[in-house]
């Protein structure tokens, strides 16, 4: 049976900006906008600016991601 959720770590150089468990994060790469769901393979990617949404069991968040 699949995961329905994951681990997500946003880590910014300053701090860790998002630690906790979701059911899907979207944003904007450099390569395109990517949505990530539980199975994905472990990523590393460069983010640009944009809105940055995470989907969580008890709803949604948001956040305005910048350089």
């Amino acid at each position: 049976m699949a995961d329905k959720d994951f681990q997500l770590r946003i880590i910014t150089p300053e701090r860790v900006f998002y630690e906790g468990t979701v059911d899907m994060v979207e944003f904007n790469t450099t390569e395109g906008q990517i949505g990530v769901l539980p199975g994905h393979i472990p990523l590393t990617v460069i983010v640009k600016p944009g809105i940055l949404h995470i989907t969580e069991k008890d709803g949604e968040k948001e956040a305005a991601l910048h350089s």
